[in-house]
């Protein structure tokens, strides 16, 4: 619907119930990103359609871009 959730508690209290979600990704230690969101995954980032930027870690970079594209192509209806 558009809307927004900010939540002020430590992530571990909800990291647990985000990643058993096939839409959720670790993107960086400190954010999680719903994969629906993303506009744009970028080489050290990623873009959301709201227009916020969120780092992507060097470490995370290529588990990012595989679950970025496996969510696209399953998007698409490609297998």
């Amino acid at each position: 619907d558009g809307s927004v959730k900010k939540l002020i508690a430590p992530l571990s209290e909800y990291e647990g119930a985000l990643l058993q979600r096939p839409e959720f990704i670790r993107v960086h230690r400190a954010f999680i990103v719903n994969l629906w969101q993303v506009e744009e995954l970028r080489s050290t980032d990623i873009l959301t359609h709201t227009g916020n930027v969120v780092p992507v870690s060097r470490r995370l970079y290529a588990q990012v871009r595989k679950a970025y594209m496996d969510h696209l192509f399953a998007e698409k209806g490609v297998k």
